[in-house]
């Protein structure tokens, strides 16, 4: 349902927008593309900020990167540097979000930036998501992160890999119910929310759409399969720092190995209906089956 609000079409008019880039692209009348879900649309201003605006009532993930600009952030000065700052907002009727738009860096979600990535970058990035990972106290906004599966997902296991939802559901339950290491997490962090300076080999995070509170893992397996299917050789270097990282901690790889598994379904089923790409498809299912064999 689209925010059919009057000071938001007026604000979005006043805007100085120099470039569109991603959700739904919104004409005067605030109508979005039909298929674009996206709960908020962004734009490049011509003062050079990037401006987020809430468009969908159902749309609660902008909540949740309001706080953490506003309170977050704030308690956790630490993280400033690997961040964006924050120029202004609104968290009533009205929901938008202004930071900075960072200049000289460029994001990892394409093949040609990956390849680009050297060993002491993939360090860096690693040691960098890690710096994120703090206690924090639950609070209405930042909640437990759950593993629901989707029927979708369900269906998908049962056809591509012969096993019982059921008892997968169980493996993941109790895995996620004795985990006791909970950290302030990112969220499902991509390349695409990844922001790289080569010259001076730094790293900066952007979206925090997706954050709550969980096994620190978590933020690392969707890079990795992210990661992976376009670039093998890092494979190797990424488990390794990882492991220096967390290796006193058992649950972190439980954790780790069922949520590579658990995103492997839907992975796989990606690369084999819509990609078309049965070589890429198999190296996910072998995946599949390596970190499930682990748990």
């Amino acid at each position: 349902m689209i925010l059919q609000d009057k000071k938001l079409e007026t604000f979005i008019k006043s805007l100085k927008i120099k470039r569109y880039i991603s959700g739904p692209r919104l004409n005067i009348q605030l109508k979005p593309e039909i298929e674009n879900k996206s709960g908020f649309a962004v734009f490049l201003t011509e003062e050079n900020s990037i401006i987020k605006i809430r468009i969908r009532k159902t749309d609660q993930s902008f909540q949740k990167e309001i706080f953490f600009y506003t309170s977050i952030s704030k308690k956790h000065p630490c993280i400033k540097r690997y961040i964006p700052k924050l120029i202004n907002y609104s968290n009533k009727n009205l929901q938008y979000l202004e930071i900075e738009y960072i200049k000289d860096y460029k994001t990892l979600g394409s093949i040609q930036e990956i390849k680009r990535i050297n060993t002491d970058l993939l360090i860096k990035l690693i040691e960098t998501i890690n710096k994120f990972h703090f206690k924090i106290t639950k609070n209405k906004i930042i909640t437990d992160k759950t593993k629901k599966i989707p029927k979708s997902t369900e269906k998908r296991l049962m056809k591509y890999f012969n096993i019982n939802p059921k008892a997968f559901k169980e493996k993941i339950n109790r895995i996620f119910k004795k985990n006791k290491y909970r950290t302030f997490i990112t969220g499902d962090r991509n390349p695409k929310q990844i922001l790289v300076n080569y010259e001076k080999n730094q790293i900066k995070l952007i979206d925090f759409n997706f954050c709550g509170i969980g096994n620190p893992s978590l933020d690392y397996t969707y890079l990795l399969l992210t990661l992976l299917p376009k670039y093998k050789k890092y494979e190797k270097l990424y488990l390794e720092t990882l492991k220096k990282k967390y290796k006193y901690d058992g649950s972190f790889w439980e954790v780790f190995s069922i949520d590579i598994a658990f995103r492997c379904i839907d992975n796989y089923h990606f690369w084999l209906i819509e990609k078309r790409n049965k070589k890429l498809a198999e190296y996910v299912k072998k995946l599949f089956y390596i970190y499930y064999s682990r748990i």
